[in-house]
């Protein structure tokens, strides 16, 4: 073969070899945006993944309010029962308080309180009614009827208990009120008062010596 034979043949060969080189760039380029694309695609299955799963505790997060709204709901109508009751509660015990306090009123009525008379340890049930009948015939110039007679409090040295007179009846009791203002001193006659009305009528007693 003579060298321009050869010549041409290499020429030939470089044309023919020139479009296959083309075809492999292109097929490499191809394959390479498809694994990106592969990759991309991947990428975005898990970021879809991702906003399912967001997607899904925002629905059950949605839910739990609407639970707990119920529930929260339901406590308030529960507490709003539970006060309501109480405050009927509140009430009939005030009332109930209200009826006592009528009762011990009228049975105090038939009472009264004698302050200043001679207190001692050894002094018996019979020698106080005694001392105190001695008392009321004095006040009233006759026998006074009595139901019962006793110390108010634990007895104390220096300290002379008052005592409480039970009465047959409200005459016979106005009979003794009536001469309170006749004893002499140390013997006061009282009302037997509720404590609480006491309490007020010691702060109005200090309130008028300020």
């Amino acid at each position: 073969m003579n060298s321009l034979t050869t010549t041409t043949i290499n020429k030939q060969k470089t044309k023919n070899s020139e479009p296959v080189s083309e075809i492999s760039i292109l097929v490499k380029l191809i394959l390479e945006m498809k694994d990106e694309f592969t990759g991309s695609l991947a990428n975005m299955d898990t970021k879809l993944d991702v906003i399912t799963t967001v997607q899904q505790s925002l629905q059950q997060l949605t839910t739990d309010v609407a639970i707990s709204k119920e529930e929260i709901e339901t406590l308030k109508t529960g507490l709003s029962q539970t006060r309501q009751v109480a405050e009927n509660t509140a009430e009939k015990l005030r009332n109930i308080q209200k009826q006592n306090d009528r009762i011990e009123l009228e049975l105090r009525k038939i009472n009264l309180v004698i302050s200043g008379i001679d207190d001692f340890r050894s002094q018996t049930s019979n020698k106080l009614t005694n001392a105190v009948e001695n008392l009321l015939r004095t006040l009233a110039g006759r026998e006074i009827k009595i139901e019962a007679v006793y110390r108010i409090g634990k007895y104390r040295d220096k300290y002379i208990r008052p005592v409480k007179i039970n009465f047959k009846n409200i005459s016979e009791r106005n009979t003794i009120y009536e001469c309170r203002l006749n004893t002499v001193y140390p013997i006061y006659i009282n009302e037997d008062l509720q404590p609480s009305i006491q309490k007020a009528h010691r702060n109005l007693r200090r309130k008028s010596k300020e």
